[in-house]
């Protein structure tokens, strides 16, 4: 036997005893998604109609807002739904699971999504949002509507949302404190060097146009807005950070230039608005600088994401923001504050208190003054 023929057979041999080995372990590990690790299944542990606000979205929501900080200073109850990165159809299953089971005052939509996603590449991600949901009547009514949806016994090993590429399953190990910072991942570092652009005040002419499909998602998401207006106030756009062209990304689903991404978003503001909702422009460069006092240099993870100091600041300026325009609460100590029954507040108080054990390191790397 030569020695290609015998270094193929190596090959072969160590192929299959890896596969041999990962997918029991995989099947340990990855299946299913843990509900307490995620934000979508630590939604549904929250009392029912206990938040005041609700955020939707991908990562940008997950590491721009943090609800206990909101919470400290005013009393808002909320959380954030998010996975890194989510698609407009897991946005639209969202809005109907919040208003099923929290009916909050207000919800914020992240629109980054609009960035060219299709409903090919929906399936993984309505799989990740199935898997975290409790058993019952909604989640059977999930598995009916899509036809994709697999259960735990049809599991397929690098299938659907057990792909490794899928950022979730690694959340299920890095984000394991989800219940003490309610949908809300802290970045602990900022890109010194960071580059960013100036947004223009028009669209560039070769901005790239939405997809069919996300005319048609965004029309339907405006659809389910309209159908609970009346009890919950919905806010669309997409979140605040200094924004750079051309990053460096393995993600598959979406277009990676946050400048292109920002303008798909900013270009539906009239059929937000037409519809009869508030669109919020929180990337423009005077709002960034001068009333969110943001340095990209401190303030930024990446070209995409705030880390904890900026989200600080993020929180701080739209808990007011919400508490002037959308939420009315009560004087405490001379400070307007929202009221919630004892079995909430104890609730937010405790999981405040584990966050502040989980954000304690990060604020030390970070140079932040200690509380």
């Amino acid at each position: 036997m030569n020695k290609n023929v015998k270094n193929v057979i190596k090959f072969a041999t160590f192929v299959a005893l890896f596969v041999g080995i990962i997918t029991p372990i995989a099947h340990f590990l990855f299946v299913p998604l843990n509900s307490d690790i995620t934000s979508y299944g630590s939604f549904y542990k929250e009392k029912e109609n206990s938040l005041d606000l609700v955020m939707v979205g991908s990562s940008t929501v997950r590491d721009g807002f943090s609800p206990l900080e909101a919470y400290h200073e005013y009393g808002i109850t909320s959380h954030s739904v998010n996975s890194s990165p989510t698609h407009l159809e897991v946005i639209k299953i969202a809005l109907e699971e919040i208003e099923r089971v929290q009916s909050p005052k207000v919800v914020y939509v992240d629109l980054n999504g609009l960035n060219n996603q299709t409903k090919d590449s929906a399936p993984s991600f309505v799989q990740d949002y199935y898997d975290c949901m409790p058993e019952g009547a909604a989640k059977n009514a999930i598995a009916e509507k899509y036809s994709y949806i697999k259960t735990k016994e049809e599991w397929e090993f690098f299938a659907h949302h057990n792909g490794f590429r899928q950022q979730i399953y690694w959340e299920s190990f890095v984000y394991n404190k989800q219940l003490y910072t309610k949908g809300y991942f802290p970045n602990d570092t900022a890109v010194k060097g960071l580059k960013v652009n100036s947004v223009a005040k028009e669209n560039p002419a070769d901005t790239p146009t939405i997809s069919a499909d996300g005319r048609q998602y965004l029309k339907d998401i405006l659809e389910i807005a309209t159908k609970y207006k009346d009890k919950t106030h919905f806010i669309f756009g997409q979140m605040p950070r200094y924004l750079q062209n051309g990053i460096a990304s393995f993600d598959l689903y979406q277009i990676h230039d946050p400048l292109t991404a920002y303008y798909m978003v900013r270009s539906v503001r009239t059929e937000v608005e037409e519809a009869g909702f508030e669109f919020v422009e929180w990337c423009d460069t005077d709002f960034l600088s001068n009333t969110l006092m943001l340095d990209p240099k401190k303030d930024q993870f990446d070209a995409e994401h705030l880390n904890h100091l900026g989200a600080k600041k993020f929180t701080a300026y739209f808990s007011k923001y919400l508490m002037d325009n959308y939420l009315e609460g009560s004087i405490v100590d001379g400070k307007e504050r929202m009221i919630h029954s004892q079995e909430i507040e104890e609730d937010f108080q405790n999981s405040y208190e584990g966050y502040l054990g989980v954000v304690a390191p990060i604020e030390k790397k970070l140079g932040m003054k200690a509380k």
